[in-house]
């Protein structure tokens, strides 16, 4: 069986044969997005085997990339916002320090428009824009203080990260600041940042998961993902496995250690490729696929 790489806009074809590592190149000399397809015919998913060049203006791709990225950083979105306006009445009451020092931390602009909001529904825009600003003190220095959490219940996982030594750095300082944010505002932000946005993009663009796994049920070189989490299936060795959070860890570091009876031992390993906190957001996308019992 063999593919053929295929992006019509740049005149550009190659086969892609089993055993031969082939090269091509293109000079993109226009912005936009063009189709990228397998032109020759390899077997059931074939139609599916096409996606989009995507030609950024200058500036542009590191724009993105920074935009990928925080997909799996542990910044706030704006749904993490469980309830806007009660931290938005938080801030205007003052009264605990966290509360005072928080708000002296925002922009100047997003002080005036928490002043100047009535009461109720937040808006999209309000919301946005205190989202950035949160955004902005948990990406800075370490936000704990003694005096500054006088009275806030701080978590157990806030005082394991305080106790680390070294001084936790980059996503685990930002994680720190979060946690100790939730402490002060529990009923107002999230605690923990929502991965299945990201295991979905792993599994459709990065990962490269979708061109083997199903989550429709249907067949595939591999299992389909669609209600496998939770189920026990037997295995071509061995005794039968539960689909769960160590188990997709290991398939995904070590693919050929338990093989799914009728499937062959064809996965590569995704070692190196995949970060720990990326396998975590595969796995939270997958657990949204169980069934319904």
């Amino acid at each position: 069986m063999i593919h053929s790489l295929w992006i019509p806009a740049f005149r550009m074809k190659m086969d892609v044969v089993p055993g031969r590592y082939n090269k091509a190149w293109f000079k993109a000399t226009k912005i936009g997005e063009f189709p990228l397809l397998c032109t020759e015919y390899c077997g059931t998913g074939h139609s599916d085997m096409l996606t989009t060049v995507v030609v950024h203006p200058p500036g542009g791709y590191e724009d993105w990339l920074k935009k990928a990225s925080n997909m799996l950083s542990p910044v706030f979105r704006p749904a993490d916002l469980t309830d806007a306006a009660g931290l938005l009445r938080a801030l205007k009451t003052g009264g605990a320090p966290v509360r005072v020092w928080l708000l002296e931390r925002l922009a100047p602009e997003t002080r005036e428009k928490i002043s100047a909001w009535p009461g109720g529904a937040v808006s999209e825009e309000l919301r946005k824009v205190v989202v950035d600003d949160l955004n902005a003190v948990l990406t800075g220095d370490p936000i704990y203080d003694e005096a500054r959490f006088a009275g806030v219940a701080v978590s157990e996982e806030a005082r394991q990260l305080l106790a680390a030594d070294p001084p936790p750095a980059g996503d685990d300082r930002i994680g720190l600041n979060r946690f100790l944010l939730v402490d002060a505002f529990p009923d107002a932000l999230s605690r923990a940042p929502d991965l299945t946005e990201a295991g979905r993009y792993i599994y459709e663009r990065k990962g490269g998961c979708r061109s083997c796994h199903s989550v429709d049920g249907g067949a595939n070189v591999g299992p389909t993902f669609k209600g496998i989490w939770g189920k026990t299936h037997a295995m071509r060795q061995g005794p039968p496995v539960t689909v769960e959070e160590n188990y997709i860890r290991e398939s995904i570091l070590d693919p050929n250690a338990k093989i799914v009876s009728g499937f062959d031992p064809v996965m590569p390993t995704y070692r190196g490729r995949l970060t720990d906190r990326e396998i975590d957001a595969v796995i939270a996308f997958l657990k949204t696929l169980a069934e319904e019992k």
